[in-house]
């Protein structure tokens, strides 16, 4: 089970998440940044759908749980 946790808004652009799967990955901090969906695909927290195009948040670089998005309104920003 992936247990993801919001830890804190860096810019209009960009978040810091806990992503947590057991014996895959586990990021204490990750940097997640607002891109383009490049191909329909899951929120990975709320489980809708994502269209192609429209802006999610995603992992900056090539780690494990790369290709995963969440949707800009999954977490409650301040």
């Amino acid at each position: 089970m992936i247990t993801i946790k919001f830890l804190e808004k860096l810019s209009e652009k960009s978040l810091l998440l806990s992503w947590r799967e057991p014996a895959r990955c586990n990021y204490t901090e990750q940097l997640w940044v607002l891109y383009k969906a490049p191909a329909e695909t899951t929120c990975a927290v709320t489980g809708e759908r994502i269209r192609r195009g429209e802006r999610v948040y995603a992992p900056v670089g090539q780690p494990s749980n790369h290709g995963k998005c969440i949707r800009r309104d999954a977490f409650p920003l301040r």
